[in-house]
């Protein structure tokens, strides 16, 4: 049993530190990124970043099973966004990055 716990510890300090790693890293040129643990964390940061309350959550889902779509509909949804995308860890993490001359698009698939 305390080689489990022992083991429990040493893994979950591992992952603190390669989420530690991944968000201290260094950005790409022209590239704003920032790791948030909440939706909340994650609202007041595009807020904050984009100095407004004006802003607009758009989330993706897929069919699991699929392994091919059509397109049906391509939108331009705008050229200043932040993307947050969950990171692989144990614990919810989220990695929010803005890049610069990057244009987002609403894409429908059937």
């Amino acid at each position: 049993l305390r080689q489990g716990v022992t083991d429990s510890i040493w893994l979950e300090n591992k992952e603190r530190q390669s989420l530690d790693d991944f968000c201290n890293s260094p950005t790409a040129k022209g590239e704003h990124k920032h790791c948030v643990s909440s939706l909340e964390s994650m609202i007041d940061h595009v807020i904050s970043h984009f100095r407004t309350s004006k802003i607009k959550a758009i989330s993706s889902t897929f069919d699991k099973n699929e392994d091919q779509y059509v397109v049906e509909e391509v939108k331009k949804v705008g050229d200043n966004a932040v993307m947050c995308h969950r990171l692989n860890f144990e614990k919810v993490v989220f990695n929010c990055h803005q890049v610069r001359e990057t244009t987002a698009y609403m894409v429908s698939l059937a």
